[in-house]
């Protein structure tokens, strides 16, 4: 088994990502910080949830040249 994984271009073969796997401690913390985080969330008001993912939309939309272009990187399409 491997510890990273490696996304490769379809286009010309590059490693164009690597991520190292979690471990069994990683993963007990992403999945605590995860529980914290949709306690937090829920005490969020609607009104302040869709100011929060209009902020989003907004800043994926300004960046959605660099986006595009990684993603045709590792999709090859």
């Amino acid at each position: 088994m491997t510890d990273e994984i490696k996304v490769v271009s379809p286009i010309d073969g590059t490693v164009v990502a690597r991520r190292t796997l979690a471990g069994a401690r990683e993963i007990a913390a992403a999945v605590a910080a995860a529980k914290k985080a949709q306690r937090d969330w829920r005490a969020v008001p609607l009104a302040g949830r869709i100011d929060i993912c209009r902020r989003f939309a907004a800043a994926m939309l300004a960046r959605k040249q660099d986006i595009a272009v990684e993603l045709t990187r590792q999709m090859g399409r």
